[in-house]
């Protein structure tokens, strides 16, 4: 059902296109979208690969809080580098860039933030890291994982499971 939104248990008609009107329809006012694919933009510093390209939606006003982040995403040996402009999508491995996607998550600080495959390069230790991080440093967050791995599951209080033909089950 591509153009169906799941709420409350029921799809319902999508809006053409506009993941922001169907997210405010099902009671989202602001919400953060991270994909394992997200290339991060050629030549830039890495302050600016911090903030989240979402309207209204608090960044970080500082190096103080660049800083602070990178070290809570095991990103620390970065600090050094903050103004650098460098392609970073070059330099940085995927997990690192996941990792990064986890402080812009962190900074944006959404009401629900949906990752598709948001830890697949990054071993069970770090994705336990980042998912506990997540949890402590926004505890009202609603997460949506889309992801293969069973170590996902402990994360979350709910699983969808797809079971085909149109079907599923919330467990």
């Amino acid at each position: 059902y591509p153009n169906q939104v799941l709420h409350d248990g029921m799809a319902t008609p999508a809006s053409e296109g506009n993941l922001e009107q169907d997210l405010a329809r099902a009671g989202f006012s602001r919400a953060t979208l991270t994909r394992q694919s997200q290339a991060l933009p050629q030549a830039q510093a890495m302050t600016e690969q911090l903030p989240v390209p979402i309207a209204n939606t608090p960044v970080a006003e500082n190096n103080k809080d660049a800083i602070a982040i990178l070290g809570r995403i095991q990103l620390g040996h970065l600090t050094e580098r903050l103004d650098e402009v460098a392609d970073w999508g070059r330099i940085l491995s995927l997990g690192e860039q996941q990792r990064l996607a986890f402080g812009r998550l962190i900074l944006a600080a959404p009401q629900a933030a949906f990752l598709d495959e948001a830890t697949s390069a990054m071993d069970e230790g770090l994705e336990d890291a980042m998912y506990r991080l997540v949890r402590e440093l926004l505890p009202n967050t609603i997460i949506v994982s889309v992801g293969h791995r069973s170590t996902l599951v402990p994360h979350h209080v709910r699983q969808l499971i797809l079971q085909g033909g149109g079907r599923w089950v919330v467990q």
